[in-house]
C-alpha cells in the first residue's frame, strides 16, 4: 500500500479534554494522534449527513416545501 500524505493540525482544546486524551493514550500505550484521528473521522462522518440534510431542507424550504424543513429539524435533533 502506498503511503498516504498527511498534514499536522493544531487545535486549542479545553484542558479537561486534553487531559482525558492524554490519560486515554497513556492507558492504551498509544500516541495522542491515535485517539484524535478516529475521533475526528467519526465526527466528520456524523456531520456530513447533517449538513446534507440541512442543505436539502433549505432548498426545499426555498421552493415552498416547509414540511421538508421540519423533517430535517426533527431528524437532526434525534441524531445528536
Amino acid at each position: 500500500m502506498a503511503p498516504i500524505d498527511t498534514e499536522i493540525r493544531t487545535a486549542h482544546v479545553p484542558l479537561p479534554l486534553a487531559e482525558n486524551v492524554d490519560q486515554l493514550a497513556a492507558r492504551l500505550e498509544r500516541p495522542c494522534g491515535w485517539i484524535v484521528k478516529p475521533a475526528s473521522t467519526a465526527w466528520i462522518d456524523q456531520e456530513e449527513p447533517r449538513s446534507r440534510l440541512t442543505r436539502e431542507a433549505l432548498a426545499d424550504m426555498g421552493a415552498g416545501h416547509v414540511e421538508a424543513y421540519l423533517f430535517c429539524v426533527l431528524q437532526c435533533s434525534y441524531t445528536k
